[in-house]
């Protein structure tokens, strides 16, 4: 019966979504992973055509430069969405808050400390194609 519900919970969910592939990253002070990382996204997407639509950085209150490179590639690259919450919250806090704002149907979830590999998680989506 509980997991009737559930099904039912995140099948409603999964019918506001769009069918396409996202990533979320909660990141907190990583002014120097931001960059190099975000490049590397770009070189997988044009990689795999632009399969990966959606990215979304959830900037879990950074004291340092993250929230302000951040800012400047989202200028440029409209697939890439940030979301900086107004105070600490934790990561899984902000893991939750992205998964609650994206659209895609299908979702990884990652560390923005660049220890993942940017193209990871393709392995997924190729599971849920089959």
């Amino acid at each position: 019966m509980e997991s009737d519900a559930a099904l039912i919970k995140i099948n409603r969910f999964l019918k506001n979504k769009n069918n396409y592939n996202g990533k979320i990253y909660a990141v907190r002070n990583e002014d120097d992973n931001i960059a190099p990382l975000i490049l590397e996204l770009e070189r997988v997407r044009r990689g795999r055509d632009q399969e990966l639509v959606e990215v979304i950085f959830v900037d879990d209150h950074s004291e340092d430069q993250t929230s302000a490179i951040l800012q400047r590639y989202t200028m440029k690259s409209p697939w890439l969405k940030v979301i900086r919450l107004n105070r600490q919250s934790g990561q899984n806090a902000a893991l939750r808050y992205g998964v609650k704002r994206a659209e895609a149907s299908l979702i990884v979830t990652l560390d923005g400390d660049d220890q993942n590999d940017p193209g990871g998680g393709s392995y997924i989506y190729n599971e849920q194609r089959l």
